[in-house]
This record gives C-alpha cells, structure tokens and sequence, in this order.
C-alpha cells in the first residue's frame, strides 16, 4: 500500500514538474513505450526491428538485440527531412540498458540505460527507470524515470494490455492491444500497439497529442 501511494504522488510530481527536452530517440524501439525506454529488455539472443514514420517527414528504425538475460543493446536511425526536431538531417546512434533488477509483487522493475550515442549534435542520454504494476484491480503498468542528454529530465508513463481470446478474435490473429499513455520530459504522448501473431506489432499514436506517428516492430525471439 505504501509503495503504490509512493508511486501516485510520484506520478503526480512528474506531471507539475517543469523541464525541456527535445524529441525522445527512441520511438517505438522493440521495448520502448513511445519515445520513452521501458524497464523491460529482450531475452537472449532476440532481435527487435522496428520501423516508424512521424508526421513532418521523420523516419525512425530501431535495431535491438538481447546479448545477455536483462541487456539489450541497439541501433537507431533517424533520417529528418522537415522543420522537426532539427531540419534535413540523418542521425545513427547507439544505445543500451541493463535491468538491475525484475519486478516482484513487492518491489518495482528497475532498469539503467543509455542512448543517443555517437552523434556530435546529439548528447549521450543517460537515464534511470523503475516500473511496477499498480494492482490486481487496475492492472496497469505505472513507469517514472530520469535522465540526461537529450532526455533531460523526469518522465514516465501508464501502461495497459488488453488481451483478446481465441474466441474474441475470430479469423483475425489480432492477440492483444496495448494503450500507452507518456510524458517524455516535455510532450504528453498517446500510443497504441496492436499484436498481430506472435512477433508482428501494429503501432500507432500521437506525440504531443498532435502528430501522428505510425509504424511496426518485429521481435525474433523472447
């Protein structure tokens, strides 16, 4: 009880806290939420490709592998033809995390990472999260976490999955449907992910509530 009260008026402070950030770089990664990173890492020798496109003319692909169990490291290309984040440009990065430690029915998810490496006009962006579910009752996935570079401050997000039984989904192979509700530091984002099979991920959402982003990620392996 003490700890989901700790994490609602955590919640509560990220949102009035004030800070600037620019565009997250890391839109729907393999185990991203948005343009935030996730406690959660690939398993073991899995691979995540992602593909994105967001409204004014940015492309993003995402390259994650799980080397180890709790470390994922990855690759991620931004090609920008418009006025946003920054004009003509195509960006390579690298990125990687660690989770210290997995979630348990009385103590949060938390995980370190890095990303935005290799760029000049880029800074590194470290970052610290930590996630837990907030009850039986809510079933809903509650994130926070801070970091530096080109995430330069607190944020966090809520997470909800809907299952869909065989019965439900008829012919479709639709399995489940993830709401993604995020503020990055700066924008409050809204996503959906749409599970098609076992691997296949329909995304769609709106950073800043406004533009809309569009893409899908592919996961081979756990």
């Amino acid at each position: 009880m003490r700890l989901r009260l700790l994490t609602l008026l955590t919640m509560i402070g990220l949102i009035i806290t004030p800070a600037g950030a620019a565009l997250g770089y890391g839109v729907f990664g393999s185990t991203d939420l948005m343009a935030t990173p996730s406690t959660t890492t690939l398993g073991p020798n899995s691979v995540g490709f992602a593909l994105n496109f967001i409204e004014g003319d940015v492309t993003c692909f995402n390259l994650d592998y799980g080397l180890i169990p709790d470390l994922e490291i990855g690759l991620a290309v931004w090609d920008v033809d418009g006025e946003r984040p920054r004009r003509d440009n195509t960006y390579v990065t690298l990125r990687g995390k660690y989770r210290l430690l997995r979630e348990t029915s009385s103590a949060p998810a938390l995980t370190v990472g890095i990303q935005d490496i290799g760029e000049e006009d880029l800074d590194a962006s470290p970052y610290l999260v930590i996630s837990k579910n907030l009850g039986p009752e809510l079933n809903v996935d509650g994130y926070l976490g801070v970091g530096g570079g080109e995430i330069d401050g607190i944020f966090g997000g809520l997470s909800k999955t809907f299952k869909i039984s065989p019965a439900q989904r008829g012919a479709n192979n639709l399995s489940q449907i993830q709401l993604i509700l995020e503020f990055d530091s700066d924008n409050l984002n809204f996503a959906s992910k749409f599970q098609i099979g076992p691997r296949a991920k329909i995304n769609f959402g709106f950073y800043d509530l406004e533009n809309w982003v569009i893409g899908l990620t592919y996961t081979i392996g756990k």
